[in-house]
C-alpha cells in the first residue's frame, strides 16, 4: 500500500529505477566515447598574406626604405626592382608620410601601390611637397619598387 496516494504515480519498482540509471550512464558513456573518437575537426589555417599585397607590411617597407635612403643621401638602387626601366630620384628628401588608401594591382596579386606625401627639393633646390605613388612588387622573395609616379 502506498503511504501517500498523491505520489502513487511517481513510485517505480527497483528494476525500473535501475534501468533508468543504467540507461542514463550508458548515454553519457556513448557521448564521451563519440567525443573522443570524433573530435571537433581542426580549424582551417588562416589565409596567408600574399607577399607585397596591400595587406603585407613588407610592401610599404620597400617604399619607406627607398625614401629613407634618399633622405640619407643614397641612391637606393638596392630597393629598386632589377628590371625597372623608369628609376626616378627625389632630391633632398626632408620628410615623408604614408597616406591612404593603398591600392592593389589587378594584374598581379604580388604587387601594390603605396601613396606617400614627400617633402623634397627639385634639382635646382626649390622646396616642393608632392604626393607620389610607389609601385611595389615581389622579386626574389622580397618586395621591390618598380615604378614611381606623381599623383
Amino acid at each position: 500500500m502506498v503511504a501517500n496516494p498523491r505520489f502513487a504515480a511517481m513510485q517505480v519498482s527497483d528494476s525500473t529505477a535501475k534501468a533508468v540509471i543504467f540507461g542514463t550512464i550508458g548515454m553519457i558513456a556513448f557521448v564521451v566515447i563519440m567525443a573522443v573518437l570524433f573530435p571537433e575537426p581542426p580549424k582551417p589555417p588562416a589565409p596567408a598574406v600574399v607577399a607585397c599585397s596591400p595587406e603585407d607590411p613588407t610592401g610599404t617597407a620597400a617604399a619607406e626604405l627607398l625614401l629613407i635612403k634618399w633622405k640619407a643621401g643614397y641612391s637606393g638602387d638596392e630597393v629598386w626592382a632589377l628590371k625597372s626601366k623608369n628609376r626616378k630620384r627625389l632630391f633632398n628628401v626632408t620628410s615623408f608620410e604614408r597616406l591612404g588608401p593603398v591600392y592593389s594591382v589587378k594584374e598581379n596579386p604580388h604587387a601594390s601601390i603605396w601613396v606617400f606625401r614627400v617633402d623634397s627639393t627639385t634639382r635646382g633646390g626649390i622646396p616642393v611637397t608632392q604626393t607620389w605613388d610607389f609601385y611595389v612588387k615581389q622579386q626574389d622573395n622580397s618586395c621591390r619598387v618598380y615604378d614611381l609616379t606623381q599623383d
